[in-house]
């Protein structure tokens, strides 16, 4: 349930204000015409398929389907 970027070859650490829930084996993708990372489900700690989908602008995880 962290979110870290990296930055001048050193890992930095951030808490913004919202973020996904702990979960194993996401799928990421870029979207370079929006300067954003997408984050889709994956699994919870009981192994129950999450099927959510987040948004990250570089500041904050923004929640765009299927949140609770």
């Amino acid at each position: 349930n962290d979110t870290w970027i990296l930055s001048g070859g050193r890992w930095q650490e951030l808490n913004p204000a919202t973020s996904p829930s702990e979960r194993g084996s996401p799928a990421l993708g870029y979207d370079p015409a929006r300067q954003r990372i997408i984050l889709h489900g994956g699994f919870d700690a009981t192994n129950h398929d999450l099927d959510d989908t987040w948004e990250w602008d570089g500041e904050n995880w923004t929640c765009l389907v299927n949140c609770n």
